[in-house]
């Protein structure tokens, strides 16, 4: 674990305050909702202040990242509702997920390394501070 649960920020929202290991803050949620083939997750982060103001990007687009996933029931009874949700939280937040038995790597729901770095907040923080209108002029 590489983050920090922060109890001392509070926001008017359901959501939840983690500080990431490289300091910077991140309000994360999860929401569900029943759908034909079971439950459909949707996990939420957006980078905040420490006032719990959204952070934005060098164009001014709020810096926040959503993961959407269903489940089947069956897999739902299997794995249990909170650890699906603590995985589609540990993966908008960029933290590695929980590995399916000890020593294994592989993790409980086969989500690509692609599909991971593209709802991570961690990456879109990084993302951030180069996104925006290169200087041509002082590159070429």
């Amino acid at each position: 674990m590489t983050y920090i649960k922060r109890g001392d920020i509070t926001l008017s929202t359901d959501e939840t305050v983690v500080q990431l290991a490289s300091q910077q803050l991140v309000a994360v949620r999860c929401e569900r909702k029943r759908v034909a083939s079971g439950v459909a997750y949707h996990a939420q982060a957006r980078a905040i202040d420490s006032a719990g103001n959204t952070l934005s990007d060098a164009r001014g687009r709020p810096i926040a990242t959503e993961l959407k996933h269903s489940a089947p029931m069956d897999v739902v009874d299997r794995l249990g509702d909170g650890v699906i949700v603590r995985e589609c939280l540990l993966a908008v937040m960029g933290e590695p997920l929980t590995p399916r038995a000890e020593g294994e790597e592989l993790p409980l729901i086969a989500w690509s390394a692609s599909l991971l770095a593209s709802v991570s907040i961690a990456v879109s923080l990084s993302a951030a501070v180069v996104s925006g209108t290169a200087d041509a002029g002082s590159l070429l």
